[in-house]
């Protein structure tokens, strides 16, 4: 904490592997809780410059806090470093501290299907004119719990 009033407060967030394809083509960092479609190509400019997410706070207060937060959503499941650099001014002088944080990837939940006969015998292969069922699980892998918002069903007659 300072004792006095911080200016020009910024956080800058990019993953540490970002030169990495690899990583930086499965991982998005960003500014906002959104689900983007696709990652952020830059039309012109520096590549790895581009993949920094900064986060601006005009001044925090003498021994106050501000809180900014970042997002990332991974494609594939691995270790993910990102490195945090916060830098200020207090006064004339620049201040500034880096950290990284480490964060594991992991499936959030399975899903697979089973066909089963008429008789409810799990079977490898469907007939066209054969009554069968597709059973259908989920499972979740993850410590946070997962909510099923919708079920649709479809009953098909020919």
């Amino acid at each position: 904490k300072e004792e006095e009033v911080a200016t020009d407060v910024e956080v800058s967030c990019w993953l540490r592997d970002r030169s990495d394809p690899l990583v930086a083509d499965t991982t998005i960092l960003s500014l906002e809780a959104e689900c983007p479609a696709s990652p952020i190509s830059p039309m012109e400019g520096d590549m790895l410059q581009a993949k920094v997410m900064v986060a601006k706070v005009d001044s925090v207060s003498a021994e106050a806090r501000e809180m900014v937060n970042f997002y990332l959503q991974a494609s594939t499941v691995g270790m993910r470093v990102v490195v945090l650099q916060l830098s200020y001014m207090v006064g004339e002088s620049k201040c500034q501290s880096t950290q990284m944080v480490e964060l594991t990837v992991m499936q959030p939940f399975s899903f697979t299907t089973t066909f089963l006969t008429e008789a409810l015998d799990e079977t490898m292969q469907a007939n066209t004119d054969e009554v069968f069922c597709i059973c259908c699980s989920v499972s979740n892998l993850s410590p946070h719990p997962i909510t099923i918002s919708c079920v649709v069903h479809h009953h098909c007659r020919s």
